[in-house]
């Protein structure tokens, strides 16, 4: 019988334990990438992109009135759900470093212009 692929969070868990990533840090992303997914009405992160990333971390800061670290929580775990899905390219995988890596915020990165 053919092995059936495993779910989302099932992969997402078992990539953050390969990390050896601690089992808050587990608990958290898992959690992130639920919440993500239903603020989206069940729809696959194949099928998201930037556009949608934008609005769950605006929803969060403005409706849920997160607090900035919070909200970074939740795009980290966003931007390790997409590394594990390998889709992000070009503008947006430039973007989503930036944010990672400098701890910037979307408005800020989005703002960001290059000089000649």
């Amino acid at each position: 019988m053919p092995r059936r692929p495993k779910k989302l969070l099932d992969q997402v868990r078992e990539k953050i334990r390969l990390k050896h990533y601690s089992i808050r840090t587990e608990e958290a992303y898992v959690n992130w990438v639920r919440r993500y997914i239903l603020f989206h009405n069940k729809k696959h992160p194949r099928e998201m992109d930037s556009r949608e990333i934008e609005e769950f971390l605006t929803h969060l800061a403005v409706n849920e009135r997160v607090s900035a670290s919070t909200q970074n929580q939740a795009l980290s775990a966003l931007l390790f759900l997409y590394r594990i899905l390998d889709m992000m390219f070009g503008t947006h995988q430039l973007m989503a470093k930036l944010l990672y890596g400098c701890g910037l915020r979307l408005i800020e990165c989005m703002r960001l212009r290059v000089k000649g």
